[in-house]
């Protein structure tokens, strides 16, 4: 006869993570905005919005943070929230609510800073959108922590390597800012 097998001791929930989900609330709620605005592929009006301009701020540092909540289009977020679901977890987890935001907010500010120095060597039309900046940075913790922080298995730490191997190959392709990914 089968012995039962050890307790798991569940923490209730398992699954979520107050700063995974605010992230994840705050880009829906702007991409209703966006609908609501016929923004979608829209330069123009992803500018009034709030994307970042390939001319530079012009003393509009708040672009810096609006421009990550923006995205281009409904594949556009919903691999980002892909993205944040799987990883955000993960970095929360071992981090805590605190510094994953003040990792994406940091990120994410890092992201458009990098696009706007790409700006001034090589110009490029339209406006910059997307939480993928703040992605990477949650992608690359979330590599670091499994690394270094048990319990991680070993086929966790090599699924997680699969994110970075596609964000990589979608930062080539057209209309996709490879700054913006870094």
């Amino acid at each position: 006869m089968l012995e039962p097998g050890p307790k798991i001791k569940f923490q209730w929930p398992l699954w979520f993570g107050w700063g995974t989900a605010l992230i994840l609330v705050v880009i829906a709620l702007v991409f209703a905005v966006e609908s609501s605005r016929g923004a979608f592929e829209n330069d123009p009006a992803l500018l009034r919005l709030g994307a970042l301009p390939n001319g530079g701020l012009h003393g509009q540092y708040w672009r810096l943070l609006s421009f990550g909540l923006l995205h281009w289009n409904a594949l556009h977020i919903v691999e980002n929230a892909f993205c944040l679901l799987c990883l955000g977890l993960i970095v929360e987890r071992r981090v805590g609510t605190g510094r994953l935001l003040a990792l994406f907010i940091a990120a994410s500010v890092a992201s458009g800073l990098a696009i706007l120095l790409k700006y001034q060597f090589i110009s490029s039309g339209g406006s910059s959108v997307g939480a993928s900046g703040g992605m990477f940075g949650i992608m690359g913790a979330a590599l670091v922590l499994t690394l270094r922080v048990p319990p991680a298995s070993s086929l966790i730490r090599f699924g997680l390597w699969l994110f970075p191997i596609v964000g990589l190959a979608i930062s080539f392709m057209p209309r996709v800012s490879l700054a913006g990914h870094r």
